[in-house]
């Protein structure tokens, strides 16, 4: 499965959706139209982890990179990992601890506490090379730390040197609501947060996270710099849908065909 890096790499920017509603068939979709990233939400969700493991799989299908989005749960992290994803959002980053804390449950020993056991990730104990190789390929974890509030701001710089992070997604909800401008991504005061985070993540050379699920999003987030455009499934519906009605309600009604003799 392509990482992250290498889609990056290769294309300039990567689009992932989030899944709302989490099935294998609708990652499969999504993926064969275009998305080459698909995050599973288990902030917002709880999918069960048969579900989880026939996403996996779907992606592998398409080539779709997977990306678990995970609240600061070792645990999940830990079932995540041995499914074989090795892609996480972590929400609400405020510090660097919470990171290294995701980062040591990543780790075998002596670097970490990951258990070594037969999973999907190792092929059940059957990896080409054996433990040895497995390691080096499972330790090699992709991370985007979600940025939604002033303290992530303020750690940004210790953030943004750890290894592990790729990608900084800008929150601007949460963020406006952190700065008491609930639903109000557009004032001044978060704005000017908002290019704070880019311009430390810019220079940083890490690669900038927004989100992106409608055409006018998607145009703002890439001239502000963002190659990781993150779109929501249940937004990318919604926004079909009220495109639909709107062009039903510009169209006359069709009258039914009425008079004639026999």
């Amino acid at each position: 499965m392509p990482t992250l890096q290498h889609r990056h790499d290769r294309d300039g920017h990567v689009t992932a959706v989030t899944l709302d509603f989490p099935t294998p068939g609708t990652a499969e979709f999504l993926a064969h139209n275009g998305f080459t990233a698909i995050a599973i939400d288990f902030e917002h969700s709880n999918p069960d982890w048969a579900t989880v493991e026939d996403i996996v799989r779907a992606c592998e299908l398409t080539e779709a990179t997977v990306i678990a989005r995970v609240p600061h749960s070792p645990e999940l992290v830990a079932n995540c990992l041995d499914l074989g994803i090795a892609h996480f959002q972590l929400a609400h980053v405020d510090t660097a601890q919470q990171v290294e804390k995701i980062l040591d449950c990543a780790r075998f020993a002596p670097r970490g506490t990951r258990g070594i056991g037969r999973s999907r990730a190792n092929r059940f104990g059957h990896y080409p090379g054996g433990y040895q190789q497995f390691q080096h390929v499972a330790e090699t974890v992709s991370l985007i730390v979600h940025i939604e509030s002033l303290d992530g701001i303020a750690s940004l710089p210790e953030l943004v040197a750890i290894d592990e992070v790729d990608i900084v997604l800008v929150g601007a909800q949460d963020l406006a609501a952190s700065m008491g401008h609930i639903g109000r991504s557009d004032h001044l005061e978060v704005q000017s947060a908002m290019d704070r985070i880019i311009d430390t993540v810019r220079t940083s050379g890490k690669a900038i996270g927004m989100s992106a699920s409608s055409p006018t999003d998607a145009a703002a987030a890439a001239e502000r710099g963002a190659t990781f455009l993150l779109a929501s499934q249940a937004r990318l519906m919604s926004g079909a849908a009220s495109v639909l009605h709107s062009a039903l309600d510009r169209t006359p009604a069709v009258q039914p065909v009425t008079g004639g003799t026999r």
